[in-house]
Parts: C-alpha cells; structure tokens; sequence
C-alpha cells in the first residue's frame, strides 16, 4: 500500500468487517478503542472507492490492538482468521471486476489456477490500493513480496506480524482451489516490521499439484 494516502473505503471496510466478524461484534468496539479508531467503529467506511478509509498506520495500529488485548499468539490467530473473513468480503466486491468468478475457473489445472488468483490478486492491489506485488514461482513454492506492506506500517517486531495476510492468502487458495485441492503451507518468510525491504509470503506446493498440473 502506498504510506502516503488512505485505502480506497471499500478495502478498508472489507478490512475492518473481517476483524469485526473473527472478533466478534461485541468485542470489536473495544479494539477500536484501543487502536484509537472508534470512529470507524461507529460508522464502517462507505463501499466505494473514495480515499477516504483507513491509513496504513492506522491498519498497522489495528492488529498492534489485537495483538495487545488478546496477547501475541492469539492476536495473530485473530488477524489470520480476520484475513480469511475479509477474503470472502473482497472476492464478492472485486472478483466480478477481475474475471476471478469465470466459471470456467475450475476447469483449468490446479497449479494455473493458483497462479492466475495470485496474478488477480496483485492487479487488484496495484490498481485499487497503489500495491506493488512481485509474484515469483519456482517448482516448490509460490512467493508473494509486497513492497510497501500496510498491514505493519509503522511497527518493529522480532517476529513476522502480517497475519491478516497469511490468512488472506488462505482463502484465496480455498476459494481458487475448491478446498480439495488446497495449498500446503502458507507463512512470511520476510516482514517489513522486521526491517526487510519487503514482506513476502510463501506458498508450497503440495506434491499432488506437481501430478495433476
């Protein structure tokens, strides 16, 4: 995400729907507050593309939340299972855009398939969020880099902390996927937070995709 402008409002609400739904929406109010966001808790952002929703540090701050309410573990189970959440948010308000629900999706070979979401994923990110995203490949594994990564804007940690990411990136595969042939391990490998130029996330390929590809 670029550090010098807001997300456009309906990323950030898919953003903020997510945590609300892995919370729960009695809890959430209160994480709001301590992210000193309860603005946006009272008022979700529009769902349209304005720049008027959350600013990187704001979106680093919410998880920073989590992470102090409900403890470091914990925290990033949540942000994990906030990202799936908003992933079913964002594939229903983007995917119709991209070509992500042609229904002739399912018919291509499973590593093509993950390939093509992941190259859908970064022309969203690029073209509605300023994200730049380099997407590699190798016979292992796929790798995500984001460059300028808001989801740890203006934290330092000894661990990577992009949860929501990993998370996000999870149902992506599931959806993509259809579940019965989902991927294997999904981590980051590299966290911005961490003082990395970037933070990268890397996705295996389980051994059955290598026979059925």
């Amino acid at each position: 995400m670029a550090q010098d402008r807001r997300l456009p409002n309906r990323w950030s609400r898919y953003i903020l729907l997510g945590v609300r739904g892995a919370v729960g929406g009695d809890r959430f109010h209160s994480l709001m507050s301590v992210a000193r966001l309860t603005h946006f808790a009272d008022e979700m952002p529009a769902d349209d593309f304005e720049e008027e929703g959350l600013a990187p540090q704001e979106v680093g701050r919410l998880f920073q939340a989590l992470e102090e309410i409900y403890g470091m573990r914990a925290g990033w189970e949540l942000a994990r299972l906030a990202g799936r959440e908003s992933f079913q948010f964002w594939h229903h308000g983007f995917g119709s855009m991209s070509g992500l629900m042609d229904s002739t999706i399912p018919l291509l070979p499973v590593t093509f398939r993950m390939r093509l979401g992941l190259e859908t994923m970064a022309e969203v990110f690029a073209r509605y969020l300023g994200q730049s995203v380099t997407l590699d490949e190798d016979g292992d594994r796929f790798s995500i880099a984001l460059n300028g990564c808001g989801f740890c804007a203006g934290r330092w940690t000894q661990e990577p902390v992009c949860w929501f990411m990993v998370g996000f990136l999870e149902g992506l595969s599931d959806w993509v996927l259809g579940g019965e042939s989902s991927t294997g391990r999904i981590e980051e490998v590299q966290c911005m937070a961490q003082g990395a130029p970037a933070c990268v996330f890397a996705i295996e390929k389980p051994a059955r995709w290598k026979r059925r590809a």
